[in-house]
């Protein structure tokens, strides 16, 4: 029985049926979700800025515990951003995260064991 070799010296590959991986956004289209981290950043910085203004004007205690909590917030969320913002990382899109809807379910059933406890 004798084998013939492709030419070139190269063998052909198998076809898999899983292709390599590679994570694609909207077609391999980044530039819109980029321009989003920027736009979220600057939104995020003025909201900061708006609350610790507003602490700055409160008249009484309870307005100024509520912008410096906002201002906190809203501070924190711009830094943690900011820290993704060269990240190349993006969820794989053949799995499903369903961590979101589990703490979703969880928070709605404690929520409704109060509201049963309360009444």
């Amino acid at each position: 029985m004798q084998i013939n070799a492709p030419k070139g010296g190269e063998f052909q590959k198998e076809p898999s049926l899983n292709p390599p991986f590679r994570v694609r956004i909207a077609g391999g289209k980044t530039k819109g979700r980029k321009m989003l981290n920027y736009i979220k950043l600057i939104a995020l910085a003025l909201v900061t800025l708006l609350a610790l203004i507003a602490a700055n004007y409160a008249r009484d205690l309870a307005y100024l515990v509520h912008a410096i909590l906002v201002a906190v917030v809203a501070g924190g969320l711009f830094i943690y951003h900011l820290r993704k913002v060269g990240d190349k990382n993006v969820a794989p899109q053949n799995e499903y995260n369903d961590g979101l809807i589990r703490m979703g379910v969880i928070l709605t059933a404690f929520w409704g064991v109060v509201a049963f406890w309360s009444a």
